[in-house]
């Protein structure tokens, strides 16, 4: 009878664990629905809010703001570079940390930028220092910024590659790949408002000279 009781009894903390292992497995499955139900609700309102912009400037502040103001972070600085339609030069359009401004030294961006702009592709590091592929050293002569990590990605339409938004902090580890998925999202929408907006004063332009 002993020895009955105690396989029954195994048997039933085994069942115990599988059910408490369901149920946990269920409960993270049920926060990421609600995380991303939550982040689908922010991604509606930046296009909303870019919808209603008109001009480029507009159009890349909000951007920025939306930005800053969807990952809440103060310690980190957004960065919006654009390629000049003539020149094809990365030039920042706009810098801020929170709902500041910030004049950084790069204005055409450094060699993570450039990293970006030729290979097309998003960009993670979360610490500069051991990251094999950058001389962080490099970038420290260009900014008396410390960049410790950044998440970076191109602004597409189509096959053709008009900018880049990034994100920095000082802070290593800062920011990791749902962060990036993220950011990337929020970059397609911002690409399309941007050429709306560009195309937008090509015709004022072409308007006033008529």
């Amino acid at each position: 009878m002993r020895a009955e009781y105690d396989i029954r009894r195994q048997d039933f903390l085994e069942q115990a664990n599988l059910l408490e292992s369901d149920i946990e497995r269920e409960w993270r499955a049920a926060q990421a629905v609600q995380a991303k139900m939550v982040d689908y609700g922010k991604l509606k309102e930046i296009a909303e809010r870019l919808n209603q912009c008109f001009s480029l400037e507009d159009t890349s502040r909000t951007l920025s703001n939306e930005v800053s103001r969807l990952f809440g972070e103060k310690d980190a600085t957004v960065i919006l570079y654009l390629f000049h339609s003539k020149t094809g030069e990365l030039g920042i359009s706009v810098s801020q940390k929170g709902q500041m401004q910030v004049n950084l030294k790069a204005k055409k961006g450094d060699i993570y930028d450039h990293w970006v702009a030729k290979n097309m592709q998003a960009l993670l590091i979360e610490d500069t220092r051991n990251d094999f592929r950058f001389d962080a050293d490099k970038v420290h002569t260009e900014d008396s910024r410390v960049i410790r990590s950044l998440m970076s990605v191109p602004l597409f339409i189509g096959n053709k590659t008009i900018g880049i938004l990034r994100m920095d902090s000082h802070k290593p580890g800062f920011f990791h790949s749902e962060n990036l998925r993220l950011l990337t999202t929020v970059a397609d929408l911002g690409a399309v408002a941007i050429e709306n907006a560009q195309l937008y004063e090509k015709i004022e332009d072409l308007a006033i000279r008529d």
